[in-house]
Order: structure tokens, then sequence, then C-alpha cells
């Protein structure tokens, strides 16, 4: 899972799993993070877009599909998605629905 802005945030993880979460630093290219005013609530919510010259900071984590629902769950202003790194790989993150 990678993470960014409020769930870099060890104790938040924490308290979603119900246990300690050892995060890795993690760079990706091609995203950029931003803010979005959600008029009605006067909160601003972090986001990732596509952006080809930028580079995401955040971290990662591993977790398991039972953890998966719940942070599903607790990221309700969110959907899960999956990012597909130059390694390869893929990973889920959360953006903005």
């Amino acid at each position: 899972m990678f993470v960014f802005e409020t769930l870099l945030d060890e104790r938040r993880i924490e308290k979603v799993l119900g246990h300690e979460v050892t995060l890795v630093p993690l760079k990706i290219k091609g995203l950029k993070e931003i803010s979005k005013d959600l008029s009605k609530t006067q909160t601003n919510y972090h986001t990732l877009i596509k952006s080809k010259d930028d580079i995401a900071e955040g971290a990662v984590f591993e977790v398991t599909d039972s953890e998966l629902l719940l942070l599903d769950k607790w990221e309700n202003n969110y959907k899960r998605v999956t990012l597909d790194l130059t390694n390869d790989e893929q990973i889920y993150t959360f953006i903005l629905k």
C-alpha cells in the first residue's frame, strides 16, 4: 500500500489496522500530490494525479486482504486503485472518488 499526506502518520494507520506498521519511504515518478477543497466540508483532501514530470513522495507498507477492507472502510471519501511501478510491480493507493 502506497500512502501519502495524513497516512504517513503511523499512528493513524495503527488506529485503523490495530497494530504497528513499518513504513518504507518511496517516490513514484509520474504522479503529483494535490489538495482539493470539497466545498461542503471546507476541508482539503489530498489526492494523486498523473503528471509525467512530477514525483509523488510517500511510503509503502504491507497489508493483508482483510486489512485492505479496513482501509477501504476508513478512507470512505477515496477509492482504492492499483499503481503500476516501473519494475513491473503493482501497489495499491487511494485517490478521491
